[in-house]
C-alpha cells in the first residue's frame, strides 16, 4: 500500500515539475524577448543625435498660464542642405518670435527627420539595463528551475494551486 501511494505521489510530482519546467520555458522565452525589445527600443531612440540649430520661419503663439503653447515651423540646415520642420503644441517658458533659435536634435542617417527634446541619458541607460537585467534574471530562473527538481515541483505547484 505504501508503494503504491509512493507512485502516485511520485507520478504527481513528476507531473507538477514537468508543468512547471514548461510555465519558466514559456515565461523565459516572453521575458528575453520583453528584453531585447527594450534593448532594440532605447538604441532606436538614441539615433537622434546630431544637434543643429533651427531658426523659427513662421510662429503663432497663446499664452496658457505662466507659458506659452506655440505652433510654430522651423527651418535648419545639415550637409549644406535645408530642412524644415513643423510642430504644433509646442510649451515655451517665454513667447516665441520669427528668427528666434531652437536647438534640434537629428538622426544624422535621415536628417529631415528632427525633434526637439532628446531623451535624457539616465532614462536611455536605464531601460538598457532594465533589459539586460530582465534577460540576465529569467534564464537564472529557468537554470534553477531546470536543474533542482524541487523548485521545479513547487513552480508546477504554484501554478496548479492558481487555478
Amino acid at each position: 500500500m505504501k508503494q503504491q501511494q509512493r507512485k502516485i505521489l511520485n507520478s504527481g510530482l513528476q507531473g507538477a515539475a514537468a508543468m512547471g519546467k514548461t510555465y519558466t520555458l514559456i515565461g523565459t522565452i516572453i521575458s528575453v524577448i520583453i528584453g531585447i525589445l527594450l534593448i532594440l527600443w532605447i538604441n532606436g531612440k538614441r539615433k537622434y543625435s546630431k544637434l543643429v540649430e533651427g531658426k523659427i520661419e513662421n510662429v503663432s503663439c497663446t499664452k496658457v498660464a505662466d507659458s506659452f503653447e506655440c505652433n510654430l515651423k522651423l527651418g535648419y540646415s545639415y550637409s549644406n542642405k535645408s530642412y524644415s520642420k513643423s510642430i504644433k503644441n509646442y510649451i515655451s517658458s517665454k513667447e516665441l518670435k520669427i528668427g528666434d533659435s531652437l536647438t534640434l536634435y537629428i538622426n544624422p542617417q535621415k536628417p529631415n527627420v528632427a525633434k526637439l527634446q532628446k531623451m535624457p541619458c539616465w532614462f536611455s541607460i536605464l531601460v538598457f539595463i532594465i533589459g539586460i537585467l530582465m534577460i540576465f534574471f529569467s534564464i537564472l530562473y529557468m537554470f534553477f528551475i531546470y536543474n533542482y527538481k524541487g523548485l521545479a515541483v513547487i513552480s508546477g505547484l504554484k501554478t496548479v494551486i492558481r487555478e
